[in-house]
């Protein structure tokens, strides 16, 4: 009864999507125009985890390299309500900018990222930086705003029978959708044995001659941070005693990294994507920690920034994800 329940609420919502898709594409509902800089949405077609933003950082990074100047404009997911647009700067915290630009920001400080509707952050965007190009988080549902690059990730570490409309499954919308991306990629694709199979059925719904499909690694790092260095590379297994915890969208990547780094795991646990640390929060692992002897933590880049000043009197580690994209300079020539 609740699989026929859900089954209802998936094809009401998956008609909603190709309602509002309808609207945009027949009326050019609010719909504006790709004008000055080069717009790129690098997206999903799935609910959170495939690394957007590890993606968009690996993205930055490479057009600095080519001297090619860009701007980062993104929607502040789990951020405090504001609808005012945010330029994020060095008084900037996660709680107003979200946590995700916010670690872009610490990344990429003298890259401009704008934080609020998609649509408004561009024009202001273009208006008072003028970039190369504008990387646009999570725009590939965005249908008011016209992109000249639409990349879409695709996490294949997931079971295939993850790929249905939500709430059945984790799509956003239909996988026959892609034919919208110009580039499709397959993230984690070193995580999953059963990757092929994932990789069959989404190749269905693309076609090779207008879409460019490429492939990306996870590459893990664990870091520790210090006072005065900040987050410095630790070549290390992690011997003493560790808490390990985050609050991001696919907690189980974070778990399978931990036990590679940590010998002697007291606790592990997760928190929403996007979590706002709250008192309590924080008492529980502290009494954790207090009863196991525990005397580091152990949490994801993302969470770090929203927890740091918190655990001063401890060690904290941080496992951060990199993309290695395999044949990136055909994905870096679209940016020339």
């Amino acid at each position: 009864m609740k699989s026929f329940f859900l089954f209802i609420i998936s094809l009401f919502y998956s008609f909603l999507i190709r309602f509002v898709r309808f609207v945009y594409n027949t009326i050019n509902l609010f719909s504006i125009p790709a004008q000055g800089s080069f717009i790129v949405s690098v997206g999903n077609i799935s609910v959170g985890g495939t690394g957007k933003t590890p993606m968009i950082s690996w993205l930055v990074h490479k057009l600095k390299k080519e001297n090619i100047s860009c701007g980062i404009v993104s929607r502040g997911y789990g951020r405090a309500k504001n609808k005012d647009l945010v330029l994020l700067s060095k008084e900037s915290c996660p709680q107003v900018a979200g946590d995700e630009p916010f670690m872009l920001y610490q990344e990429h400080p003298d890259v401009p990222i704008v934080v609020g509707n998609k649509k408004d952050a561009c024009f202001f965007m273009q208006r008072k930086f003028n970039p190369n190009i504008i990387l646009v988080d999570d725009g590939f549902q965005s249908f008011a705003l016209k992109r000249n690059l639409d990349i879409v990730l695709v996490d294949i570490s997931r079971p295939l029978s993850d790929y249905s409309i939500l709430p059945l499954g984790f799509l956003r919308e239909p996988l026959k959708n892609l034919c919208r991306a110009n580039v499709v990629i397959f993230t984690k694709s070193n995580l999953n044995k059963n990757g092929s199979k994932v990789k069959e059925r989404v190749l269905k719904f693309i076609n090779p001659n207008t879409t460019l499909v490429l492939n990306s690694s996870f590459v893990s790092e664990l870091f520790l941070f210090n006072k005065t260095k900040g987050l410095f590379l630790n070549h290390s297994k992690i011997e003493e005693p560790v808490v390990c915890f985050s609050g991001i969208a696919n907690p189980e990547s974070f778990e399978k990294k931990s036990l590679l780094y940590c010998k002697k795991i007291v606790s592990t646990f997760s928190f929403k994507d996007h979590h706002q640390y709250k008192r309590a929060d924080l008492k529980k692992i502290y009494s954790l920690m207090s009863n196991s002897g525990a005397s580091s933590i152990v949490t994801t880049k993302k969470d770090f920034w929203k927890i740091k000043d918190f655990f001063s009197d401890y060690k904290i580690y941080v496992i951060d994800v990199k993309h290695w994209v395999k044949n990136e300079e055909s994905l870096l020539n679209l940016f020339k």
